[in-house]
């Protein structure tokens, strides 16, 4: 039953465990529109946002009541660290931690009743291609240290 205590308990909590989250990366490609004015079709650009959270396993009794395979575990997400983010299927997660980073891609996801957590459970994959350059594109750093590139051709 949603209510006033189900924001501030999700507050209270996402408070509590700000510095112990792990920082990460939620990535979230649009899909494609089907052609542009020329005829061709389009390439989304995907869009990223900052998250906290963390990972964790299944245990082995729920792994085997539930069906869930062997190569999937729970990330999950704490709703106040992108407010009126909600993960979808699809989306890809990265978390970066004493191991270095880690690519999750979301089957399903849960929120739980507080409102506080989404639990997404999820698989490993190799890390998504962020930027494609071709070798008419010209690469640029600028003075504060931003990469701009400057598309000339396909």
């Amino acid at each position: 039953m949603a209510g006033m205590l189900t924001g501030q308990l999700a507050s209270d909590l996402y408070r509590a465990f700000q510095n112990k989250l792990l920082t990460g990366t939620l990535r979230r490609t649009a899909p494609a529109a089907p052609l542009n004015t020329y005829g061709d079709p389009t390439v989304p650009a995907p869009t990223f946002y900052s998250i906290q959270g963390f990972t964790d396993v299944y245990s082995d009794y729920y792994r085997a009541q539930a069906g869930i395979p062997d190569t999937d575990l729970k990330v999950n997400i704490f709703a106040k660290s992108s407010p009126g983010l909600e993960p979808t299927k699809d989306d890809i997660v990265a978390f970066t931690d004493s191991f270095g980073t880690r690519w999750y891609q979301v089957r399903t996801v849960a929120v739980d009743p507080a409102g506080a957590m989404f639990v997404c459970r999820a698989f490993v994959v190799p890390t998504p291609d962020i930027v494609r350059i071709t070798s008419t594109d010209a690469v640029r750093v600028t003075s504060s240290g931003a990469i701009r590139i400057i598309v000339t051709g396909t």
